[in-house]
């Protein structure tokens, strides 16, 4: 009788199959910081049922509520061969970036020059930690410039998201 193991076994191509048209259903998916990113990048609504504000902090949730439905202004920051996706997004006073990487981890280094020169700015950072998928992604605030840069690793099918707003006390 002929099963698939003993397919698989008697055909090198046949197995070399299989893991082709499986390995998308073997990967793990999305990371959190990515779900959140991709919201922001595609300018689409969380999908229903989606969980990187259960899994990540309450501030993910904020994020989700205050990403607008419509944006001001757009501007893509990356869009390198698939690997990188990074898009600045505006509404009123406050941006929303979205960055995304491809299956293998990668740097990426995301410059803040298209903020107002002469301005600070508070950036709410969400990123994935050292085991995002099981913790969720992790929060973070800093003051920034139009001259700051962020220094990202990307974990496979990993993300970033951040919520930029104009700091009120500082000019």
């Amino acid at each position: 009788m002929m099963t698939l193991s003993n397919t698989l076994k008697a055909s090198r191509p046949a197995a070399a199959l299989l893991l082709v048209l499986l390995a998308p259903a073997l990967r793990a998916g999305p990371t959190p910081a990515r779900e959140l990113a991709e919201v922001i990048v595609r300018a689409a609504a969380a999908k229903p049922g989606a969980t990187p504000a259960r899994e990540s902090s309450d501030m993910a949730g904020e994020l989700l509520k205050r990403i607008p439905s419509r944006w001001d202004e757009s501007r893509t920051l990356a869009a390198a061969n698939r690997d990188v996706a990074a898009i600045a997004r505006r509404s009123g006073a406050d941006w929303f970036v979205g960055v995304t990487g491809a299956e293998q981890s990668q740097r990426y280094v995301l410059r803040f020059d298209f903020l107002e020169a002469g301005r600070t700015y508070t950036v709410h950072r969400f990123l994935d930690g050292p085991d995002a998928r099981a913790k969720g992604a992790v929060y973070s605030t800093a003051a920034i410039t139009a001259g700051s840069e962020a220094v990202l690793t990307l974990r496979p099918d990993g993300g970033a998201a951040f919520w930029i707003t104009p700091d009120a006390k500082r000019r």
